[in-house]
């Protein structure tokens, strides 16, 4: 259904740039792609506009595997480094420093964060759909404790995402 107050022409800006399928990297890096949205990409004029000063920030991640943002070596350099829980926490950027960029300010701003994820949280049934879902969502759990749970919902990227998506706007709201 159409997104209140949401116009045409941004149902399809939308539709146009958000891809379904599981043909990109296998190097999920939910973390590092909201980081750079909000930092390097609105410096360099990118995605000017993007925040307005004032504005709350709400950060919606979707993704069928663990985040593997890594900054500095040792890189993860095959999707076995993504999924093994001791290359995690060991080589890993830390979750925390990720949950101290969102608590802190954003474009030059303190803000009211509020994240929303959609993963395979771990302990889940195994995820036909998406088919490939291979590893759990460990580090997006323990951004749920980093940032806190009265700032960030969450639900099964396996799942019909209502019941998530009502949970996160009224925590938006």
């Amino acid at each position: 259904s159409r997104a209140s107050g949401a116009s045409p022409a941004e149902i399809t800006a939308f539709a146009q740039n958000f891809r379904v399928g599981t043909s990109g990297s296998g190097k999920e890096q939910s973390f590092r792609a909201a980081r750079l949205a909000l930092s390097d990409r609105i410096a360099d004029g990118t995605n000017a506009g993007f925040i307005r000063d004032g504005a709350r920030l709400a950060v919606i991640m979707i993704s069928d595997e663990d985040d593997c943002t890594d900054t500095a070596p040792p890189f993860a350099t095959t999707n076995t480094n993504c999924h093994d829980d001791a290359f995690k926490l060991a080589s890993l950027d830390p979750v925390g420093e990720f949950a101290a960029f969102l608590l802190g300010p954003v474009a030059g701003e303190q803000r009211d964060v509020v994240v929303g994820a959609f993963f395979w949280p771990p302990g889940a049934p195994a995820c036909t759909a998406p088919a490939d879902a291979l590893d759990d969502g460990d580090r997006f759990t323990w951004l749920v404790d980093a940032v806190g749970a009265a700032r960030m919902r969450t639900g099964n990227v396996c799942a019909d995402f209502s019941t998530s998506l009502i949970q996160f706007a009224e925590i938006l709201m």
